[in-house]
């Protein structure tokens, strides 16, 4: 525990150690010791804010520079006194149970001899020594090269900044504010933002999106079942801009009921995924069925209650083509445009030639991660085809057949659909579609 002694004005800890004898683990702020103009207490939060708001890793301070500073200066009594208030302040700050000091890594306040400390602090000898007449601080020789380790790196405070910006779920104006504490309190004065504007170009109500967000994160983790109204948008002519906006309408009246387990991002949108649940006998049988919902377009969203009880979900085993743990990536992977019919096993020719001679894949490893397979000496073989030739790659991919119609469509000037027939069909049909739609003969 820690002790503060108001008559020899010194933090003292007291050990029950081995021997189960009472030890004095450290005596400071006793020898040569005399009072600032300040409270001690208020000199020392005063000493870590500067600390904290001017120094870092690359730009450590001394005594000596701080007494240059008016705002600090007269807080930092004596030399003696300044001393053993550093190393008070370094085993407040780098001691997470009052009887081990941090590894250096994960130590608050730094300085030349903090090495020296932390040995000297834990060192059996210490705790045994009843006779040691010396103080803590009076070990240790040297506070030099002073600065607050701030328990995030420059690069990481750059990280949380851009994630910021680059947030769906944060109105576009408060974001200014959130980048500017971010900065103030997990960096020094010295940190320099290198990041530019990121506009969020996506059509979404953040407030709506951050309040559907946060009920759904509290179903998943108490386990519990939502109830929610789904909307798409229509156009409806405002009388008072005299023009047609659009506006969202409910896809229902009724409630629609979800077990929620997972929220992904997928390009620029949230979605749930989870499985339906209902009242009904027969839908409450067997496995159920996977959805996926985008969240913005979520309304009145609320924990469901059956009866007096909040509702348990069903959990993801007992769901057909669910995610499962950390597999995600596959699932997405799996799913093109967060569809969610059954994956089959797709495979293309890619023609992408780019001016080195070889086909660019690019963008088929946008779309599919790593969850793909290239199978082209294989295809040559089968087909009799020459080894050298070089003009194409076959590539075989496991995911949604109505997805990879969208996207075979897409990416149709560099992707032909081979495998399987009913992918193959569906494409034909929708190409038919379109050279009707634009008056096309083929």
């Amino acid at each position: 525990m820690i002790q503060y002694n108001y008559r020899d004005n010194c933090y003292r800890r007291a050990n029950y150690g081995r021997k189960g004898k009472y030890k004095d683990k450290h005596e400071n702020l006793k020898e040569g010791h005399r009072k600032s103009n300040k409270d001690i207490i208020e000199s020392l939060f005063a000493i870590l804010g500067y600390l904290k708001n001017n120094t870092d890793v690359d730009n450590p301070t001394s005594q000596t520079q701080m007494r240059k500073v008016e705002e600090i200066s007269e807080y930092l009594g004596t030399k003696s006194t300044f001393h053993n208030k550093m190393v008070n302040m370094a085993i407040a700050l780098d001691s997470a149970d009052g009887v081990t000091l941090n590894e250096r890594r994960d130590c608050r306040l730094m300085f030349d001899s903090i090495d020296a400390l932390i040995k000297e602090y834990e060192s059996d000898e210490y705790f045994d020594d009843d006779d040691d007449e010396l103080t803590l601080a009076e070990k240790i020789n040297s506070v030099r090269g002073i600065y607050y380790n701030h328990p995030f790196s420059k690069s990481e405070v750059t990280d949380l900044i851009n994630a910021v910006k680059m947030s769906k779920a944060i109105d576009e104006d408060k974001k200014p504010d959130l980048v500017e504490r971010i900065k103030t309190e997990l960096a020094s004065s010295h940190y320099k933002e290198y990041t530019c504007p990121i506009y969020n170009t996506e059509n979404t109500d953040s407030q709506g999106l951050r309040e559907n967000l946060n009920t759904i994160q509290q179903a998943i983790s108490n386990r519990q079942q939502i109830a929610f109204k789904f909307n798409y948008y229509i156009t409806e002519y405002d009388l008072k801009a005299s023009q047609y906006i659009l506006k969202p309408v409910l896809t229902k009246r009724k409630d629609t009921f979800v077990s929620p387990h997972f929220i992904v991002a997928d390009k620029g949108r949230f979605y749930m995924l989870g499985c339906f649940e209902s009242d009904k006998p027969r839908y409450t049988e067997g496995k159920k069925k996977l959805c996926i919902y985008r969240i913005d377009l979520m309304s009145d969203i609320k924990i469901r209650k059956i009866g007096k009880s909040f509702a348990a979900t069903t959990g993801a085993n007992n769901v057909n083509n669910a995610v499962q743990g950390s597999s995600y990536e596959r699932f997405k992977n799996n799913h093109l445009g967060m569809s969610y019919d059954a994956p089959s096993t797709v495979t293309l020719k890619v023609r992408n030639p780019y001016k080195t001679g070889t086909n660019n894949l690019t963008f088929i490893h946008d779309s599919f991660g790593e969850d793909y397979k290239i199978t082209t000496e294989a295809y040559k073989k089968e087909h009799k085809l020459p080894k050298n030739q070089t003009d194409f790659e076959i590539v075989e991919v496991r995911t949604s057949p109505y997805g990879i119609v969208n996207w075979a469509l897409q990416y149709s000037d560099k992707v032909e659909v081979i495998e399987p027939v009913n992918v193959v069909k569906s494409i034909k049909e929708r190409v038919e579609e379109l050279c009707k739609k634009y008056n096309v003969n083929v």
